[in-house]
């Protein structure tokens, strides 16, 4: 068998309704395995595969047929320049979320900022920006105590262990958390998905990030109320809040920043969809 035919197997194999490439998440089990690029894969996908290797590939599909994510099976996803560590307590990466990461590093000018990430998750944002603004101070904060532990990880393998960046990263619940520091930039990719639609989303398989990741309350929105709340009293005037969000919460989420009398821009993502928002402290 070659490789090529070892793919058209394992892409039999996970057509299931929830894996949408599966053709593609072939050639990611493969290559994982083989430890090759696509570059390898491309160059050699008629050479004969190795029995074992084919077995342990099978083996991986099979997990990932549970609806466990790839990404969490094969424990890391490239994000921006780099590849994180990911597992089942975090939410997986996400092409989009880039985006938002580049808007924070070219919104501000070289001057240090004080950053504050709500939901940290593997680190991919705070690690991101540190790498690109070493200069700048972070403290990101999520409930998780796995998800602290994966970012922190990720710290040590991105930025090396005798990084001299300035982040804090601690387990905190958000809704009840209190700092006497002001911040330049509130960051977050928060829970956003209404309660009843998490559950429909899990049970599908469509998604298998965990549970405290996604569910936003029964409207979606219980995060962003909180964190204009919180930046009342912790937001620098001229401050910033650049949020990630569902493609149909524009409307919403921009009548609550104006009533709370901040200004308010929504970008788009890759696809043109609506998919993050900056919202602007003016108060004084």
């Amino acid at each position: 068998m070659t490789i090529s035919e070892a793919a058209a197997a394992i892409t039999s194999l996970l057509n299931a309704s929830f894996i949408e490439t599966p053709d593609t998440e072939a050639r990611i089990i493969l290559c994982h395995i083989l430890q090759w690029d696509n570059r390898s894969y491309i160059l050699n996908k008629n050479s004969t595969i190795v029995l074992d290797i084919f077995e342990q590939a099978i083996a991986l599909a099979q997990e990932r047929l549970t609806g466990r994510s790839l990404a969490a099976i094969i424990g890391t996803q490239p994000f921006y320049e780099d590849t994180f560590i990911v597992n089942d307590d975090v939410l997986i990466p996400r092409p989009e979320t880039e985006l938002l990461v580049e808007h924070i590093l070219n919104t501000r000018d070289d001057t240090p900022q004080n950053v504050l990430e709500i939901g940290v998750g593997s680190g991919i944002i705070t690690i991101t920006a540190a790498k690109h603004r070493p200069h700048w101070t972070f403290t990101a904060i999520d409930i998780s105590e796995a998800a602290v532990e994966t970012a922190r990880q990720n710290v040590n393998i991105i930025l090396g262990e005798s990084h001299n960046c300035a982040i804090n990263i601690s387990q905190q619940d958000f809704f009840i958390y209190n700092t006497p520091e002001t911040f330049d930039i509130i960051v977050s990719n928060p829970p956003y998905i209404p309660t009843e639609e998490t559950t429909r989303l899990l049970e599908s398989k469509t998604i298998s990030d965990p549970r405290i990741a996604l569910d936003g309350g029964n409207d979606g929105l219980d995060f962003y109320r909180r964190i204009l709340t919180f930046a009342d009293t912790h937001l620098r005037p001229n401050g910033i809040i650049c949020v990630e969000h569902a493609f149909d919460q524009r409307q919403a989420l921009s009548e609550l920043a104006e009533k709370a009398g901040y200004e308010y821009q929504c970008y788009q993502d890759y696809a043109g969809l609506d998919r993050f928002s900056v919202i602007k402290k003016q108060k004084n």
